[in-house]
């Protein structure tokens, strides 16, 4: 696990990730489901609820 490697790594990160390239090549709706899913397994990462609000707003 990434977690194990990475003492930075934070429950969510790969959704977080995700949800960062998809926002890049303009896939809304599916960037908005990766950020949720993020939330889901860490709800305390703001830079998260930024972006969500980024997705939504576009």
């Amino acid at each position: 696990m990434a977690s194990d490697l990475d003492p930075q790594f934070q429950e969510g990160d790969e959704f977080f990730q995700q949800g960062l390239a998809l926002s890049k090549q303009g896939r809304w709706k599916e960037a908005l489901n990766a950020y949720k899913e993020s939330l889901r397994v860490n709800p305390g990462n703001i830079q998260t609820y930024f972006n969500l609000g980024l997705c939504i707003t576009s």
